[in-house]
């Protein structure tokens, strides 16, 4: 599937069919990195999550919807990725890491979406959010890119499976985030976010961040409310992204510029090499 007609099927999923739901995937996908030891190592080190976790989400969530919604070719999706590859560019960043963190905003985020959105993905969808992310790793300078859905998914889980694992930096930055992350909950459910989040994130990804295994009752709770969420939004849908508008750290709208960390980096000399090893 070419990356165009990859785009629009994915632009109407994430903007418009199952925008909440994908909202919430990729939240979930976002704490999935923490269970990388690696990944985790360099996130810690760089400083940015611990000192400033909303705005550290926010901003990755934005950057990733203003290259949806405007699109990877356009002028504006083009700044974005510059800005992605200008953050990512100041380490070393080992392939088989990036490939990983690409994928789990392919694979986890559609088996969350099967569980609990109010249908399932079909499989050209599958393949659309495959083939653009493929498009994206290209132009971030990643090699090796898988562009099927299957050939993302051994990806994603045999990385999963050799490298997942708990370790302190992936719990300080776990703990750091879990507040930004909770927002998204009904206000009465916040206290419990660390259970609730038990359900929505897989093994063994929910292992490697120590998040408590869920029983039988909540996770026919969550997995009950979460579906009839979805199904209120998809008669009821919120307002969608707007580019450049109010969110989070940026109660006056935002500008391309001001997302990202920039060269505000937290770390001290040797830190890059230990961080990367």
């Amino acid at each position: 599937m070419d990356h165009v007609s990859a785009e629009r099927t994915y632009q109407h999923l994430a903007s418009d069919e199952m925008s909440t739901d994908v909202l919430f995937a990729h939240q979930m996908a976002y704490l999935r990195t923490f269970a990388s030891p690696r990944v985790a190592r360099l996130l810690a080190h760089t400083g940015h999550i611990e000192h400033t976790p909303t705005k550290r989400a926010t901003d990755t969530g934005l950057l990733l919807y203003e290259l949806v919604h405007h699109g990877l070719d356009s002028p504006r999706g083009e700044q974005a990725v510059t800005a992605i590859n200008r953050m990512h560019g100041r380490w070393k960043i080992r392939n088989d890491d990036s490939l990983w963190v690409l994928g789990t905003f392919v694979v986890p985020t559609v088996r969350f979406l099967d569980r609990f959105a109010w249908r399932r993905v079909t499989a050209e969808e599958r393949e659309a959010i495959s083939a653009w992310y493929a498009a994206l790793g290209e132009r971030m300078g990643l090699h090796d890119v898988p562009a099927t859905y299957a050939d993302v998914e051994d990806v994603v889980d045999g990385y999963e499976t050799r490298e997942l694992e708990q370790t302190a930096e992936g719990d300080r930055l776990l703990a750091a985030s879990l507040p930004a992350s909770a927002a998204m909950l009904p206000s009465p459910l916040r206290r419990w976010s660390r259970p609730l989040f038990g359900v929505l994130v897989d093994e063994p990804a929910r292992t490697a961040l120590a998040l408590p295994t869920p029983n039988v009752g909540l996770t026919a709770a969550v997995t009950t409310g979460m579906s009839a969420r979805s199904i209120l939004q998809r008669v009821r849908p919120g307002p969608g992204f707007v580019s450049g508008g109010a969110y989070g750290p940026y109660p006056d709208g935002y500008e391309l510029a001001d997302l990202g960390v920039g060269d505000q980096a937290v770390l001290r000399p040797g830190d890059q090499a230990r961080a990367t090893s």
